[in-house]
């Protein structure tokens, strides 16, 4: 049946059949012979002459003829088909070989016999996973009694049932490049790479075809077509391999001039490629598929600065090219990347842990924008914190002068009493302020109400507005959610009118007591003119109470004003601790993506390779922070002096280095910014810097001078980088470091990271 079944292959197309025979050797060892697709009836003729009484059927018979067993044994077989040359090239033997308790297996305690055997795998019909591990340790040839050589294993399911339960009932996926006995031979030989055990996914996200108009490919587009899994572009030189690449790259954004990538003549070389044979009539078209969604991608060179999208509903839109690369996130490595990694040691750990962990680089891009926008959130925090600090100073002063001008008063009424000066009269007198201040305690009241009353009518409609956000229909428990929301909606806005409307009552009650004590000030501006017009005789004391009573006023109201500004940006301190800590969190969490990237790269390597993350023992942005505030401050070799401090002691206490610099900084501000910092000051700041180094008087002066927003800034949002130190591992399990391996060797343990890890372009 064997030439109808092949048949049938052929009529579909999408079917390919290897006929084969299973035999039954005479040491009890079973084997299968796979023969060519294109092999001819002769070759399975001459083949079954070969096995010692065992004909073929003839195909008019309406059964076959009886099962024999063959005359030779295992390894004769072997022999026989090897100097066979009609034979051989369309021929590939599969013993059986399985735990040892399994039917006519290889694995029957003969080791020499099987380790001489040129097999390239063996079957088994059973699932892979339940392998014993010695039997794993033969064919992987770790039992070096069993032969040095590793061997594939293919899983069957033997199927000899007339409802095939058994057909497929061990998984197990082999990739072929060519539907060929040499192909299979092939995926025997390269089986870690080739031969599955679960069902392979394809991937989610990939490129399906390209097409590509330029003045190389002439009128008529040149469209390739890509599958699933591994893609290869095989020619010779000049064939326009790089070419086609470099066209791609340009279609998913992703040229070393849309990634800001400079330098080298491969570079250079390819944006001229663009530039020259696209031209204004040019284009790059991608399709691909994310998720089950195919979208085409087309992008010219005139407009290169976006990418036109046409979605699967023939629905248009642009894309900025950022939002492009986050959208399919390709991967894509240039000529001798492989071999060059460690060349560029800022890129290195992009470039490695792109390879072989490719989730944690992108978590890490994601995470490295989190730590710029915290750096920028912590000098804004600070900025907040240095006005606080400075209304804080303003309070302070306007105390002490309100303090001030009360003792004056005080004073002065006192003067009053020893001229003799009416008791009753001067009581009245120490009152006027007291007027002055509660007019202004009522002016200042109807604003704030006003403030109050307008904050909560505007919550009424902003309250829920995501829990009316628009979503898909035919969801119940979002209609309900949306009812019970509207319900709520309604209730919270009756409650925050009646807010409101206390709010208003209060500021009904101040409008009446204003009334009230207007009154009152004007029946004691009558007895105050009176009580002055009486102590006409003490008129210089009068003159000087009244001049006092005039700043006390206004030093009452500067009070007021202060502490209302400082109790606004009371938050800032505590919003600035928030930054900082946000800032450390995820430095952290960085740290943590790479050391699971460094496990990955390890994993990933086929034990090529050990990595682990790293902080950088002296972070440049530590040193460049630390400098800003040496500047010109007269310390000799201040860069080379400042790395020694701080890869010596400060990264490690770089928090305390913060917090002591921070202090400085706000005694500066609180104490007014005096272009000299006083003797305690200046002995604070000769100790805190450069460790050993002495830090004259003078230069201690610099450095106060230098604290500023600026300074001050870079030292609090300073951010060490961290990076994967990585190792080769050579045969002999001899380790060193990365960048001293050879080129070779990089590129072969990238390489088998690379395949191990997954697709990517």
């Amino acid at each position: 049946m064997t030439h109808y079944v092949a048949a049938k292959g052929d009529w579909d197309g999408d079917i390919g059949v290897f006929r084969g025979i299973e035999i039954t050797c005479s040491d009890d060892v079973q084997c299968l012979a796979i023969f060519d697709p294109a092999a001819e009836d002769r070759v399975l003729d001459a083949f079954l002459a070969k096995l010692g009484g065992v004909s073929p059927a003839d195909r008019a018979e309406p059964l076959t003829c009886a099962t024999r067993p063959c005359r030779l044994i295992l390894a004769d077989l072997f022999a026989a088909v090897r100097d066979d040359p009609i034979i051989e090239p369309h021929c590939l033997l599969i013993p059986h070989f399985s735990d040892p308790e399994a039917h006519k297996s290889a694995n029957n305690g003969q080791p020499a016999r099987f380790a001489e055997l040129p097999c390239d795998g063996v079957y088994i019909e059973k699932p892979y996973g339940d392998l014993q591990p010695g039997t794993l340790n033969k064919l992987k040839g770790k039992d070096v009694t069993w032969g040095k050589r590793s061997r594939a294993v293919i899983a069957t399911g033997d199927n000899k049932r007339d409802d095939w339960a058994r057909l497929g009932a061990h998984h197990c996926w082999i990739k072929i490049g060519e539907h060929s006995i040499e192909g299979l031979r092939q995926a025997l030989l390269a089986d870690e790479a080739r031969i599955a055990y679960d069902e392979p996914r394809e991937p989610e996200e990939r490129i399906v075809a390209l097409k590509v108009r330029s003045s190389l490919t002439g009128e008529e587009p040149l469209t390739m077509s890509f599958n699933p899994g591994f893609n290869a572009l095989i020619g010779g030189r000049g064939s326009g391999k790089s070419s086609v690449l470099e066209y791609l790259r340009f279609g998913l954004a992703r040229t070393a001039n849309d990634l800001a990538l400079r330098g080298g003549v491969s570079r250079e070389r390819n944006e001229k490629l663009i530039e020259e044979t696209l031209g204004s009539e040019g284009y790059v078209e991608i399709v691909i598929e994310r998720g089950g969604v195919s979208e085409t991608w087309r992008r010219t060179y005139s407009k290169r600065d976006h990418i036109t999208l046409t979605d699967n509903a023939g629905d248009v839109r642009e894309l900025l090219l950022d939002d492009a690369r986050r959208r399919f996130q390709a991967r894509a490595f240039e000529q001798k990347g492989l071999s060059t990694t460690m060349l560029d040691k800022s890129l290195a750990a992009d470039l490695i842990t792109g390879i072989a962990a490719a989730e944690e680089l992108e978590e890490r891009r994601r995470v490295d924008a989190l730590i710029d926008t915290s750096k920028r959130d912590v000098t804004t925090a600070l900025q907040q914190t240095v006005a606080y600090w400075e209304k804080k100073r303003t309070t302070t002063r306007a105390t002490m002068i309100k303090t001030d001008l009360q003792s004056q008063m005080e004073a002065n009424g006192q003067r009053l009493e020893r001229e003799g000066a009416d008791p009753a009269n001067l009581e009245t007198l120490k009152r006027g302020p007291h007027y002055n201040q509660v007019r202004s305690y009522f002016s200042n009241l109807e604003p704030e109400l006003e403030s109050v009353k307008n904050l909560v009518l505007g919550m009424r409609d902003a309250a829920f507005m995501k829990v009316h956000a628009s979503v898909p229909d035919g969801f119940p428990s979002v209609e309900i959610l949306k009812a019970e929301a509207t319900r709520l909606q309604q209730d919270l806005n009756t409650h925050l009118s009646n807010a409101a409307s206390v709010v208003q009552e209060l500021d009904d009650v101040r409008k009446r007591m204003l009334l009230l004590f207007e009154e009152d000030a004007t029946a004691f501006h009558v007895v105050h003119v009176m009580a002055l017009q009486a102590q006409m005789a003490h008129k210089q004391l009068i003159d000087e109470n009244q001049r006092i009573s005039r700043e006390l006023t206004a030093a009452l109201e500067d009070e007021v004003t202060a502490k209302k500004a400082e109790g606004e940006r009371q938050g800032s301190p505590a919003a600035l601790t928030t930054a900082r800590g946000s800032l450390s969190e995820h430095i952290s969490t960085r740290m943590r993506i790479l050391e699971e990237a460094a496990a990955k790269v390890a994993g990933n390597s086929s034990q090529a390779l050990s990595a682990r993350a790293k902080r950088d023992p002296c972070p440049e942005e530590y040193v460049n922070a630390v400098k800003g505030l040496l500047e010109s401050a007269y310390v000799s070799d201040a860069d080379q002096r400042a790395r020694d401090w701080i890869a010596a002691t400060a990264r490690d206490g770089w928090n305390q280095v913060c917090a002591a610099i921070l202090s400085l900084y706000e005694r500066k501000i609180m104490a007014g910014s005096p272009p000299e910092p006083s003797e305690e000051l200046a002995t604070e700041i000769a100790g805190l810097f450069l460790g050993d180094v002495v830090v004259s008087a003078r230069s201690a002066k610099r450095i106060y001078a230098n604290l500023n927003d600026v300074t001050v800034g870079a030292i609090l949002s300073a951010a060490p980088r961290a990076f994967i130190a990585m190792k080769y591992i050579d045969e002999n399990q001899k380790s060193r470091e990365f960048d001293r391996a050879s080129p070779g060797q990089q590129a072969s343990a990238l390489l088998g990271s690379y395949y191990v890890r997954g697709p990517a372009l």
